[in-house]
């Protein structure tokens, strides 16, 4: 199951590894060539303490983490699904030309078929 996507520059990180040190249910799936670099939570706790700043800027993010994850999670209860692909691909144009359909779908929380029909809908 998709649950994300991230391109160059975005932070990714999974929600229990990051906040309770537990294995979490999610596997980061690089679809390009990556470069990734990792910090330990030890370490990035320690970062947070002696620098205001980086620990600030976290806080930004993860906030417009758990915005993004709740919208995600509200369109999916209240947005057919061909209201949540035109979202999707206004909030993330090139998206289309990065990932599979398999992963489309799937983030979208449909069938391929469902988003095969749609698309052609759209012509696309």
């Amino acid at each position: 199951m998709t649950t994300w996507f991230s391109k160059e520059g975005d932070i990714t990180f999974g929600l229990l590894d990051l906040y309770l040190s537990k294995p979490g249910f999610e596997y980061v799936e690089t679809l390009e060539d990556t470069t990734a670099y990792s910090i330990s939570i030890d370490d990035l706790n320690e970062l947070y303490t002696r620098e205001i700043d980086i620990a600030n800027w976290s806080r930004v993010i993860h906030q417009d983490c758990l915005l993004s994850l709740q919208c995600s999670r509200i369109d999916r209860l209240s947005l057919s699904a061909a209201d949540r692909y035109v979202k999707l691909v206004k909030q993330w144009p090139d998206v289309l030309l990065r990932v599979n359909l398999g992963h489309i779908a799937s983030f979208l929380g449909i069938t391929q078929p469902t988003l095969s029909k749609i698309r052609a809908d759209f012509n696309l």
